[in-house]
């Protein structure tokens, strides 16, 4: 008789702050994810130690939970973390500043807004070309790129909504903010 693997009860509670991040969702209204915690805890570069070690202890539950509540979608930590390549790029004007690095210089799977070219003497430079906003960058959807990759969940596809494996434009996906806006319970 197969036995059930154990949940690991040295998993360490989250902060608010460390529960934002991992699920890519905005705090409760009553918590007050501490600044300090988040910028210099996790979002700095010397903060990469400690976004791996809660994405080994909880990625899998965030990933089920996204699953679940968002299919064909993941939170940028995913993208961090478990995404064994960033999206394709499908079309669009412009380019990221040359060796952006994989995964850590991207944002859900493309580019970080920082990234990018804006100024076009910047592309003078370091070569390039900037942004034009009226055929930014577009990139495979994160649904279309879970699919190609067969890292959908089982069920995950039939729930996935019309439209949601088409082409997104760079703007649309760093304009997102807090992805997706709709507030879900934590998992």
């Amino acid at each position: 008789m197969p036995v059930r693997p154990r949940k690991n009860k040295a998993r360490t509670a989250l902060t608010p702050a460390e529960r934002c991040w991992l699920y890519g969702q905005p705090p409760e209204p009553e918590e007050k994810p501490n600044p300090f915690e988040w910028y210099f805890g996790l979002v700095c570069p010397e903060g990469q130690a400690l976004r791996k070690k809660l994405w080994q202890e909880h990625g899998q539950a965030v990933t089920r939970w996204w699953a679940r509540n968002f299919p064909g979608r993941r939170p940028d930590s995913w993208w961090e973390w478990a995404a064994p390549e960033p999206r394709r790029r499908v079309g669009g004007t412009g380019e990221p500043e040359p060796d952006v690095p994989w995964p850590h210089g991207f944002y859900l799977g493309i580019p970080a807004p920082f990234a990018w070219h804006t100024d076009p003497e910047d592309c003078e430079i370091d070569g390039g070309e900037p942004v034009d906003t009226a055929d930014p960058p577009v990139f495979e959807s994160q649904a279309a790129c879970l699919k190609r990759l067969g890292l959908l969940k089982p069920g995950e596809l039939r729930r996935i909504g019309k439209g949601a494996t088409e082409p997104e434009a760079m703007t649309q996906i760093l304009n997102e903010g807090w992805q997706p806006s709709t507030r879900k319970q934590w998992g």
